[in-house]
């Protein structure tokens, strides 16, 4: 009887060891491991643009506001000078108190229009960045590269210049936005400089794909001069004229005309741009 009992118990342990196994998931393939790693290499590009773009936007933000207060501290330090000058002027004659309260006066006015006059071109100069409408302007400093040139958000393309002793005007036009055609996508990237800059050229074709949806982006050109035409009969873009006025300090003026009708485009380029 024992000895029975144990070859049963042989034959279902080898029976079980027969089954195949239905649970057995297939090892991927070197093509497999190469679309993993190539999607997640895209999510990180991604994702690194969107903070560095957040990260410019929260700095020029504090440039900004530590501007406005050091503007703030130099007005209430004029304030306390000046009620230090009436103080010490009460010692003199009355006639020469009540000139000094009324001259005062004046000088605190000059000095509270010139600070209001200060923050308001402070908030004009952030718009500048993303410059729109038909508008001449001064370009603020901080908007200046190292080279002196002016740098914006859109992306212009350098058409032609002309040179003069005292000054040089750089003439550029939108090249619009490259965006991803899928719906609610907020994807999108710089276009590519075109073959030949001319007005209104089409970039080149990009390598830049959606990482979420897998698929191109598609150019959408930048039409603001509507109904104006280029010398081809395409819409004409928006157009900017950027005069770098030589001399000490060296100046920056800028005409822009159009009204942009596209998406913003990130500031820095997509790495396969480069």
């Amino acid at each position: 009887m024992w000895n029975h009992n144990r070859s049963n118990g042989n034959g279902s342990n080898q029976g079980h060891n027969n089954n195949p196994n239905s649970n057995a998931v297939p090892s991927p393939t070197t093509q497999d491991l190469q679309l993993f790693l190539r999607c997640l290499h895209e999510v990180a590009v991604t994702q690194i643009s969107q903070w560095h773009d957040s990260l410019q936007a929260a700095l020029s933000a504090r440039d900004l506001s530590s501007g406005s207060s050091i503007r703030n501290n130099g007005s209430s330090n004029n304030n306390n000078n000046s009620q230090q000058q009436n103080n010490s002027a009460k010692t003199e004659t009355s006639n020469k108190t009540t000139a000094t309260k009324r001259n005062n006066r004046e000088e605190s006015s000059d000095s509270s229009s010139t600070s209001d006059s200060d923050s308001d071109s402070d908030s004009d100069s952030e718009d500048l960045i993303w410059v729109d409408g038909d508008m001449e302007f001064a370009v603020p400093k901080k908007q200046l590269k190292e080279n002196g040139k002016p740098y914006f958000g859109w992306a212009f393309c350098h058409v032609n210049s002309y040179k003069a002793k005292t000054f040089k005007k750089d003439n550029l036009y939108c090249m619009g936005c490259m965006k991803c055609p899928m719906e609610n996508c907020s994807f999108a990237a710089r276009p590519m400089y075109p073959s030949k800059k001319k007005m209104g050229a089409p970039p080149k074709p990009t390598k830049i794909i959606c990482p979420k949806h897998n698929c191109a982006p598609e150019w959408i050109p930048c039409t603001g001069n509507n109904p104006a035409t280029t010398t081809t009969g395409e819409i004409m873009p928006c157009t900017l004229q950027n005069t770098i006025h030589h001399g000490n300090p060296q100046t920056v003026t800028a005409i822009h005309k159009g009204n942009h009708n596209h998406p913003r485009t990130p500031f820095t380029k997509h790495p396969l741009q480069q």
